[in-house]
């Protein structure tokens, strides 16, 4: 059935990504310690990291190796574990995650040289004060532009807190891959340290920071901007 196919077993998956796993897959693309594989339609990043983001699937280390030089197939196992990215339940107190993140206050990407994090909420609300948020879509740098991260924090905030806020996001501002992202996050779907992080405690915005070089501080200011503005 397989033939001349690697078999390599998913770890743990989210459930919205289950429908894009047979493929067909277009291209590889390196990141950190995975790979971006391109579908008709979307993107997944394969990685052995234990929290998942919006396009991320859990494998073992051997198979990140694997898929890099043989033909291979995907599947789910009875171990496999399945989980929902749904931004759901309520947000935990509101001064504790301000708390949290003023003792973090981790420098940002927004700037030539990374930002320190006070000076990033100045720029940033300069910037939306004479622009629109609409406009943060694309600026900065890295492979999920800093602005495309703030924006998922500030819309996972107004998710939790029931704003009826109406975003008109220009998705060709940013790269492909982003894009997803942000398209997820408008359906209100986030990374598992995020979720955690806003409804449970605030001591996973750790994990967030493990997010790119500065895409998990941009994304906690997003969140923070969003606190204190909202």
């Amino acid at each position: 059935m397989h033939k001349n196919l690697e078999i390599i077993k998913i770890e743990k998956i989210p459930n919205h990504l289950i429908s894009f796993i047979e493929g067909p897959f277009y291209k590889m693309i390196d990141f950190k310690k995975g790979l971006y594989l391109k579908t008709k339609s979307n993107y997944l990043y394969l990685s052995n990291l234990e929290s998942l983001n919006a396009l991320s699937i859990s494998i073992s280390l051997k198979d990140i190796n694997t898929i890099r030089n043989k033909r291979f197939k995907l599947i789910l196992n009875e171990n496999t574990k399945i989980i929902d990215l749904k931004l759901k339940g309520k947000m935990i107190n509101k001064n504790k995650i301000i708390t949290k993140i003023e003792k973090l206050k981790p420098k940002t990407g927004f700037g030539l040289i990374d930002r320190e994090f006070y000076d990033s909420y100045e720029y940033i609300s300069d910037y939306i004060s004479s622009k629109s948020l609409e406009d943060l879509i694309g600026l900065g740098k890295g492979l999920t532009p800093s602005g495309d991260d703030f924006l998922a924090g500030f819309l996972a905030v107004n998710f939790l807190l029931n704003k009826k806020l109406d975003f008109n996001f220009d998705y060709t501002r940013t790269n492909s891959i982003s894009a997803r992202f942000l398209k997820y996050a408008r359906k209100e779907i986030f990374s598992e340290s995020l979720i955690k992080a806003l409804t449970k405690s605030p001591e996973y915005f750790e994990q967030i920071l493990n997010y790119g070089h500065t895409s998990g501080a941009d994304t906690i200011l997003g969140i923070y901007y969003a606190l204190k503005n909202i």
